[in-house]
């Protein structure tokens, strides 16, 4: 792809059904379509990471159905729709790190019951919201180092996470002790 700033055509991908994996990364796109990847119906790997995009449709990865990693990362995205991965209930490995992310909605992710790992480092959440985690019972790995979080406090968001085993909040702004939470290496 050029160097310039790219949207992708409408139904560009509409009869790419085999399709399992696509990395469109640091191609300097800036914008998607609610429609760009419909089409893509066995994909299960799409990284759009390290490009220029500010925002992402809230129903983009709906068609999507059997995404299991996906890539965001190193974009300008500064905020992530609530029902983004609504549909995406196969995701195992979700990278949204190196963003500008300083909210994250309450039940963000619900539907995710089989993610892994979340990758939500090098952003600027200060906070986070009661249910964010919810629903996210095998994830083992949740990273949320460099980012503006002066304080934790809502550990119970933590104690939703049974399987959690690696929690990283290096690099934060920390002020207060960590209470213990069960699990962690």
């Amino acid at each position: 792809f050029p160097s310039h700033d790219i949207s992708f055509p409408k139904g560009i991908f509409v009869c790419a059904s085999l399709v399992q994996g696509l990395q469109i990364n640091d191609t300097k796109i800036s914008t998607l379509d609610k429609d760009t990847f419909i089409g893509l119906k066995n994909i299960y790997l799409l990284d759009v990471g390290k490009n220029q995009l500010n925002e992402l449709p809230h129903d983009i990865f709906a068609p999507l159905i059997k995404l299991k990693i996906i890539s965001i990362s190193m974009n300008q995205l500064k905020e992530i729709p609530q029902h983004l991965f609504w549909n995406n209930t196969q995701l195992i490995e979700l990278m949204m790190g190196y963003n500008k992310i300083s909210r994250l909605y309450p039940n963000t992710f619900a539907n995710l019951t089989l993610l892994n790992k979340l990758k939500i480092n090098n952003n600027q959440l200060n906070s986070i919201a009661s249910d964010t985690f919810a629903g996210l019972e095998h994830l083992t790995v949740l990273n949320l180092s460099h980012n503006l979080f002066k304080n934790i406090l809502h550990f119970d968001d933590f104690k939703n996470l049974p399987q959690l085993t690696h929690l990283y909040l290096n690099n934060n702004q920390i002020e207060y002790t960590i209470p213990t939470i069960n699990n962690l290496s």
